[in-house]
C-alpha cells in the first residue's frame, strides 16, 4: 500500500484520538512516519492512536500505529497537533457551524 495512504490513516487516527480524548479540534503541525513492514492492499489492519503529552493549552503530541491482524507493527507515526476549542474554531471561521455541531457530544460547544 502506498506510504501516503498509510500516513493519511495515521494522521486521521491521531486527529480523532485527540478530539475524543481532549474534546478539542486539532490540526496537524508536524508528523513523522516510520515504516517497518510492508502493508498490502486487502490485508486486515488494526489502527491505534494515543495522546503522548499535552504541551500546554494549545499543543498536543500524538502517536499512531498500524498493525497487521497478527499484531505485527507495520507503521508508526508521531505528530504535534495544534489544539483549538470549538469557540475558537467558530471565531476563526475554520469550520462551518453545522460541521462543528456534527461532532455531537465530543466538543464543548
Amino acid at each position: 500500500m502506498h506510504g501516503g495512504v498509510l500516513s493519511t490513516i495515521l494522521d486521521e487516527i491521531m486527529n480523532w484520538s485527540a478530539i475524543y480524548n481532549l474534546r478539542h479540534i486539532v490540526m496537524t503541525k508536524t508528523m513523522t512516519v516510520d515504516f517497518f513492514k510492508p502493508v498490502y492492499v486487502g490485508e486486515e489492519l488494526g489502527v491505534e492512536g494515543r495522546v503522548i503529552e499535552q504541551a500546554g493549552k494549545r499543543e498536543v503530541i500524538m502517536e499512531g500505529q498500524i498493525y497487521k491482524n497478527d499484531d505485527i507493527l507495520c507503521v508508526q507515526a508521531r505528530g504535534t497537533f495544534a489544539m483549538f476549542t470549538a469557540k475558537a474554531v467558530k471565531k476563526m471561521n475554520i469550520m462551518p457551524p453545522e460541521v462543528l455541531e456534527g461532532f455531537g457530544g465530543l466538543l464543548e460547544l
